[in-house]
């Protein structure tokens, strides 16, 4: 299969599909093409795709990015652990084959470093996607291990997604919008988002690093005409013409971007949503905690 069909397939898997998109790179391989020539790279890495092959299913997608990288498409793979499982093997294997071309003046290892990012729970378009699973390889190359894409590089001033405010800003939007529904009679909702350390020792950096990518998540499963702003640990949302059902659908999209991010051990996380109408008549109605 060439290399455009790989694409294709990967953008309908990406699309329509559960799973989990990984960038696997092969570090130090240039190295091990100074030690032992081009020829003995070139098979070294042909027994390399053998061994990728090895991990997928007959449903996974796999292509070949150059010299030392590769793209796999894990159908139905949600399990954080199993990918961790998956790189160790591989990391294995290929350590075992690095081991049978060394020499007694040569001894050169390959590392598996491995990014990242849950479908559809960090998007469905593949592009999007593998430039957060890239992104994430950047921050794997540190302990060659897997790394997640986390959102920690989305912007507050960023166009996509909800657009961030801050407190007073949204204070005035909120007016704004009341004034608006009672003119128009389109009801809209306001969320509330409760983001809480469950371990009082969590370093108050750390806490706040966390609530910064975690309001980066929630951002990026918001519209554009949504407005956002965050208040210590509370991160406030203005869903404009939001219906109580369409509502129910935008909290579990959020609860499964914050869940994608696995740090439910880490911080607690409840939402709370009062629908805004004409003359107050939708009362606060839903509570979720994850």
């Amino acid at each position: 299969m060439n290399n455009s069909q790989i694409i294709e397939r990967l953008y309908e898997a990406c699309a329509t599909e559960k799973g989990l998109l990984a960038i696997v790179k092969m570090d130090n391989l240039i190295m091990f093409k100074d030690a032992y020539g081009t020829d003995a790279m070139e098979r070294f890495q042909k027994e390399c795709l053998e061994i990728i092959d090895s991990s997928t299913g007959t449903n996974d997608i796999k292509g070949c990015l150059g010299t030392d990288e590769f793209v796999i498409f894990y159908k139905d793979m949600h399990d954080k652990t199993e990918i961790q499982n998956i790189r160790s093997y591989l990391e294995e294997k290929v350590s075992e084959l690095a081991t049978q071309y060394a020499s007694d003046t040569i001894d050169t290892s390959v590392d598996i470093s491995v990014g990242a990012v849950m479908v559809p729970e960090q998007g469905t378009n593949y592009e999007d996607l593998f430039d957060k699973a890239d992104r994430a390889l950047d921050n794997s190359n540190v302990n060659n291990n897997v790394v997640f894409y986390d959102f920690s590089d989305v912007k507050p001033d960023s166009k996509d997604g909800a657009m961030w405010v801050d407190n007073t800003q949204y204070n005035t939007v909120h007016k704004f919008l009341d004034n608006y529904i009672q003119t128009y009679k389109n009801p809209a909702c306001e969320l509330m988002i409760s983001l809480k350390a469950k371990d009082d020792s969590l370093p108050g950096k750390e806490y706040d690093r966390l609530l910064d990518i975690m309001g980066g998540a929630v951002k990026m499963a918001l519209r554009k005409s949504d407005v956002m702003t965050r208040k210590g640990s509370m991160l406030y949302i203005l869903l404009p013409e939001m219906t109580q059902q369409h509502t129910i659908s935008v909290v579990n999209r959020i609860k499964n971007r914050l869940y994608s991010m696995d740090l439910e051990d880490t911080i607690s996380i409840s939402i709370d949503s009062q629908m805004i109408g004409p003359e107050r008549e939708y009362p606060a109605w839903l509570k979720a905690v994850i």
